[in-house]
């Protein structure tokens, strides 16, 4: 079936649907099961081609990947990414992003205005201040953004594929306190003859 222009209204019904969101083709076990209605993206039912396709896209990527959909920038994730979310997950799931990230919002708002006007962007190990543990933490990631575009001029969404990179930004600060003191460890004995000559130039001759 090809895939509806994002934005459009064909909707796939039920059998369809559960289809698509079924665990042998859902990744994320917690996307398979029809939602309540409750969220703005309403029962999995009802979503239409664009939405179910692009869903089960992000839910097959070997990479921690987000959907944002619709007005809300409402989270579709797959398990990759809800490794990342801690204790954020499963209520993150469903929820728009501003209610699951408010720490981060102030962040993310203009970068996703810029995608949802057609941009894509890319950062590379930013810095997120987020609360996944349950306590504010400085993480470190690698992003890309890229819009879902629509039969008007906004994205009907915005895919975002998320590596962390903490571990190794730390291990690189980790690195670069290391250098400059092993380099001034071995640059000590030197210094410490210097100042004994200096003392004693007595000694000079026998160095």
């Amino acid at each position: 079936m090809p895939l509806p222009p994002l934005g459009g209204t064909r909707r796939w019904a039920g059998p369809a649907a559960t289809r698509l969101f079924s665990p042998a083709t859902a990744r994320c076990a917690s996307v398979a099961a029809p939602s309540t209605g409750a969220t703005p993206l309403g029962h999995s039912d009802t979503w239409s081609g664009a939405l179910c396709m692009t869903a089960t896209l992000v839910m097959s990527s070997p990479f921690p990947t987000v959907l944002l959909w619709g007005d809300a920038l409402t989270q579709i994730h797959n398990d990759e990414y809800r490794v990342l979310m801690g204790v954020k997950h499963p209520a993150g799931l469903r929820q728009a992003t501003q209610a699951c990230w408010p720490e981060v919002w102030a962040i993310n708002e203009p970068i996703y205005t810029r995608v949802r006007a057609g941009e894509s962007i890319a950062f590379e190990d930013a810095l997120y201040p987020i609360t996944r543990s349950g306590v504010l933490e400085d993480a470190w990631f690698t992003l890309g953004y890229s819009p879902l575009r629509s039969a008007v001029a906004d994205a009907a969404g915005i895919l975002v594929t998320v590596l962390e990179t903490t571990a190794r930004v730390h291990a690189r600060r980790l690195e670069d306190e290391r250098v400059p003191l092993v380099s001034e460890l071995d640059a000590a004995p030197s210094r410490v003859l210097d100042e004994v000559f200096r003392a004693r130039p007595e000694q000079r001759g026998r160095r």
